[in-house]
């Protein structure tokens, strides 16, 4: 267990040391729920919220609806949409996606590894619409013995199917304080760099998600 922790003190203190540029800071809330209907098959309506402490405002806001097949113990597959909304002032800009997700999850010994990967159409208002591709790998560490707290960590990137390619990608160290029955609770810390006007600008994130699943 000690390797464990070991890595994500690493992770934590690699995130860190990067945080000290000039950046902003955001709290994130994610939240889902989950209705099986049937047993393979899955319907999910999920919602979060990126907000900003120091400017007091949501620099975006997005809900989700998938459905999802699972085809396997390893493999799961689905189709969903995304009504997502970036701050830009005066208001805000409307964006709409059409997703297809694929999901690989393996246990080595007692740590499990997911690999999702994600394609999606966006239909950006006042934007050109492009594709993009977004790519997961988790890393769910076993509880502490002692403690039965479980951490995690992860990486995702955001590549545009355009002369853009890569513009997003985040490094997430985290745990799950609550887990009982059909509801789970994870926090984590995550380090974000984004590419705007070919400039890669950094973001600590805090965030909370909440999952039900019924």
């Amino acid at each position: 267990m000690q390797k464990y922790l070991l890595l994500l003190s690493c992770v934590l203190l690699s995130c860190h040391c990067h945080s000290q540029e000039k950046h902003k800071f955001q709290l994130w809330n994610a939240n889902s729920a989950s209705v099986a209907l049937s047993q393979k098959n899955t319907l999910q309506v999920a919602g979060k919220v990126y907000y900003c402490p120091k400017t007091n405002t949501v620099d975006m806001k997005f809900a989700d609806l998938w459905f999802k097949h699972q085809a396997c113990a390893w493999f799961r597959y689905g189709g969903g949409i995304r009504f997502n909304y970036m701050k830009k002032e005066p208001g805000y800009k409307a964006e709409q996606r059409l997703m297809a997700i694929s999901e690989f999850t393996k246990p080595i010994k007692k740590v499990k590894v997911s690999f999702t990967g994600r394609f999606s159409y966006r239909i950006i208002e006042q934007t050109d619409n492009c594709f993009q591709f977004w790519q997961k790998l988790n890393i769910s560490f076993p509880p502490l013995s002692k403690y039965k707290i479980k951490f995690f960590t992860s990486e995702e990137s955001f590549t545009k199917l355009t002369p853009d390619n890569l513009w997003l990608a985040r490094l997430h160290a985290g745990f799950v304080p609550f887990s009982k029955g059909h509801f789970q609770v994870k926090a984590y810390y995550a380090f974000e760099k984004k590419k705007s006007s070919g400039i890669w600008k950094p973001t600590d994130i805090v965030g909370v998600n909440m999952y039900l699943n019924l």
